[in-house]
C-alpha cells in the first residue's frame, strides 16, 4: 500500500530525539517501510526516517511549540501545516493522521480515506470536543478501550496500543534498588505531589524527572519538598539514562488525576521489569494486570498499602506483559489491518 503518515507539528520525528507520540510515529514509519509498504512521512524540519519524507510549510519547530511561536501564531502554523498536508496527499491508499482536530476539517475534501489516532483526551476542552463531534463519522483509533469513554459517539475503527521495542529496554528482574520513580509532566493531572506524599510516608526515596519545572504548579507543589531526603528531581535525561532508572526502581508511581488515554511510561517501566502502582483512572486498569504487574488503586492510602506488596510481584511477568501486548510489532500489525480494511472499502 501507499501510506501517508502525518506527524504532529510540535516535535521532530527522529530516532535520536523522538519521545512519546513522535517516537510512536517513527516506529510506525520504520515498521511499515520494512514490510514493503510505500510510506511517506509528513513531518517538521529536522525529522529523519527510513520512509520517504515530506516537510510541510512551517520552519524549524521546537518541542515547546506554542511558547516559541506565541499562541496566536502557533495556531496559524498548525493550520498552515495541516493545509499543506491536504494539498499533497493525492494518490495514497490511506492517510494516517496524528494531528487530531487540526486535520479533521480537511478530511471530507481529500480523496484517500483518513484515519485519525486520538492521543489525548478527546473531551478535554469544550471546543475540542465539539470539533470531534462535528466530524464524528470520520475514522478514529483509540489508544485504549477506556479512552473511548471520553466521546463514545465517535466512529472508532479500532483500538491500537502504543508499541515499544523491548530490545531497547534492558531489564532487572532480581535486584532492584530502594527507590520509587516518577516521570512525566509536572502538573496537577499527573499529580507528582501525591507520589511525594507516598515517598515520605513510606520513607522511600523518590526520583523524579520531566518537563514543566518552571510552572506555578512545580513552584508551589514540588519545590517546597526538594529539601527532603526522600525527594530528588533529576535533570533532563536521554532515553538510555531513563532506562537505567526504570530498570533499577522498586516501583513506578502513577497517581494520575485525569483519564489517561494510554501512558507510555507504564509500558516502558514494565518492559524493564518494574511494576507500576497507579490510580484507577483512564487506561490504567487496562495496561496493568492488577496484582501481577503492579497495582491499580484509588487513593494515596491504598497506594501506600500497595507498596508493601511490591515483593509479591514477579518482575519477569511485567516484561512478559509488554512482550505479549505492547510491542512495536503488534502496533504495526494492528494499524496495518486497519489500513487494509479502509483501503479495501475505498476501491470496492
Amino acid at each position: 500500500m501507499k501510506i501517508a503518515l502525518v506527524a504532529p507539528i510540535w516535535g521532530v520525528v527522529n530516532k535520536k530525539y523522538a519521545q512519546g507520540i513522535t517516537d510512536v510515529v517513527y516506529s510506525l514509519a520504520d515498521g511499515l517501510t520494512k514490510r514493503g509498504h510505500d510510506v511517506v512521512l509528513f513531518a517538521p524540519k529536522g525529522s529523519k526516517t527510513p520512509a520517504k519524507l515530506f516537510r510541510p510549510a512551517p520552519p524549524s519547530l521546537y518541542d515547546d511549540f506554542h511558547m516559541h511561536f506565541g499562541e496566536k501564531q502557533a495556531i496559524f502554523y498548525r493550520f498552515l501545516y495541516a493545509g499543506q498536508v491536504a494539498k499533497n496527499i493525492s494518490g495514497f491508499d490511506v492517510v494516517h493522521s496524528h494531528l487530531e482536530t487540526d486535520f479533521l476539517p480537511f478530511t471530507p475534501f481529500v480523496a484517500p480515506p483518513v484515519v485519525t489516532t486520538i492521543h489525548g483526551v478527546a473531551s478535554s476542552y469544550p471546543a475540542r470536543k465539539k470539533i470531534f463531534l462535528d466530524y464524528k463519522d470520520a475514522n478514529f483509533v483509540s489508544l485504549s478501550n477506556a479512552a473511548r469513554k471520553n466521546i463514545p459517539q465517535l466512529h472508532y475503527v479500532g483500538t491500537v496500543y502504543n508499541g515499544i521495542d523491548p530490545k531497547k529496554y534492558p531489564y532487572n528482574f532480581d535486584k532492584p534498588e530502594n527507590y520509587y520513580l516518577w516521570l512525566g509532566r509536572f502538573n496537577k493531572d499527573k499529580a507528582p505531589h501525591l507520589a511525594i506524599e507516598v515517598a515520605k510516608k513510606t520513607k522511600t526515596p523518590l526520583y523524579m524527572a520531566g518537563s514543566g519545572t518552571d510552572t506555578p504548579y512545580f513552584k508551589k507543589m514540588i519545590r517546597p519538598h526538594l529539601k527532603s531526603k526522600y525527594v530528588k528531581v533529576l535533570p533532563w535525561m536521554s532515553m538510555e539514562e531513563k532506562v537505567e532508572y526504570y530498570k533499577n526502581a522498586k516501583a513506578f508511581l502513577m497517581p494520575i488525576q485525569w483519564e489517561e488515554p494510554f501512558g507510555l511510561v507504564i509500558t516502558e517501566s514494565m518492559a524493564c521489569g518494574t511494576p507500576v502502582i497507579a490510580f484507577n483512572r483512564g487506561s490504567m486498569g487496562e495496561l496493568i494486570k492488577n496484582g501481577k504487574t503492579g497495582f491499580v488503586v484509588k487513593s494515596v492510602p491504598e497506594m501506600i498499602r500497595a507498596t508493601k506488596k511490591i515483593p509479591s510481584i514477579e518482575r519477569r511477568a511485567c516484561r512478559k506483559r509488554v512482550e505479549d501486548l505492547f510491542t512495536t510489532e503488534k502496533m504495526v500489525d494492528n494499524y496495518e489491518k486497519i489500513y487494509k480494511k479502509l483501503a479495501k472499502k475505498r476501491w470496492r
